[in-house]
């Protein structure tokens, strides 16, 4: 009823925008639109770096995770093994959070370790943002406590010199059970304009569209260790190639989309309800 009573439909992926026709196919294709989140400033070249000596390889990563223990537990328990009060729950989309935690990532960082000890004098893992007990637990799970710091909630402009303080920014996504993942993480445009390459342990979907398409990160399947790993070690020895198409990119800066928002409203004479 929503959707049909809409003027126009906003979404903020494409993804989406094919779940919603899908899902409701009464509702004419024209009606729906994307606009992204977006990026502010310019676009920097991608620094190609790899460090020597004793100056370590930081890896960051800014935000939340959206990802508990509970919540997922709560997706995939079978129903008798959930509380009374939730046995009628429906679920009609499996989404696996847990890829979009770090875990995919520090596999294969202690996969990379076991291949080659010398490297865990090289690189840190620095996260900016709450510390819930499931990271640390994480962490500890796979040893990695002596190159993980924390360094807890910051303002905007401090968390835009930790960025540049990183040589390298993480960003995952969701995994989708016989689908594709809708969600793109807004931080990922920032990183657009930060100038570091962006690590990507992403599944099938939005998230891993976009960055195939602007080509500014190393994508790797958090379902594949070994050749994670293998990404990593390029990463860290600065073998990989990264050339962003700062062309494509210049279509999510917040000027160009308020543009297209623009041209949405004046072309259905009214405000959008969206």
């Amino acid at each position: 009823k929503v959707l049909q009573a809409a003027t126009h439909v906003i979404c903020t992926s494409d993804q989406i925008r094919k779940d919603l026709l899908q899902v409701h196919p009464k509702i004419s294709p024209e009606k729906i639109d994307v606009i992204t989140n977006g990026y502010d400033g310019l676009l920097k070249p991608v620094a190609q770096s790899s460090k020597q000596g004793d100056d370590p390889f930081v890896i960051g990563y800014v935000g939340h995770f959206y990802y508990t223990p509970s919540s997922r537990a709560a997706i995939f328990k079978p129903w008798w093994k959930k509380p009374i009060h939730r046995w009628l729950n429906y679920t009609p989309r499996k989404e696996d959070w847990l890829y979009r935690s770090p875990y995919f990532f520090f596999q294969a960082v202690r996969r990379l370790f076991d291949e080659h000890p010398a490297l865990e004098k090289r690189l840190k893992i620095r996260f900016a943002g709450t510390t819930p007990d499931w990271l640390l637990e994480q962490i500890r799970s796979f040893g990695l406590e002596h190159i993980c710091e924390h360094q807890g909630m910051l303002s905007h402009d401090e968390v835009i010199r930790f960025q540049e303080q990183c040589d390298a920014l993480l960003v995952t996504s969701s995994k989708v059970i016989g689908g594709n993942d809708y969600s793109i993480a807004g931080k990922t445009f920032e990183y657009f304009t930060i100038g570091k390459p962006i690590l990507a342990f992403v599944c099938a979907g939005a998230q891993r569209d976009l960055l195939q398409a602007t080509r500014n990160a190393v994508l790797c399947d958090p379902d594949q260790p070994t050749v994670s790993a293998n990404q990593l070690l390029s990463l860290l020895q600065g073998e990989s190639i990264i050339e962003p198409d700062y062309a494509y990119m210049e279509q999510f800066h917040r000027k160009a989309l308020t543009a297209k928002l623009a041209a949405i409203i004046r072309k259905k004479g009214k405000p959008c309800v969206a």
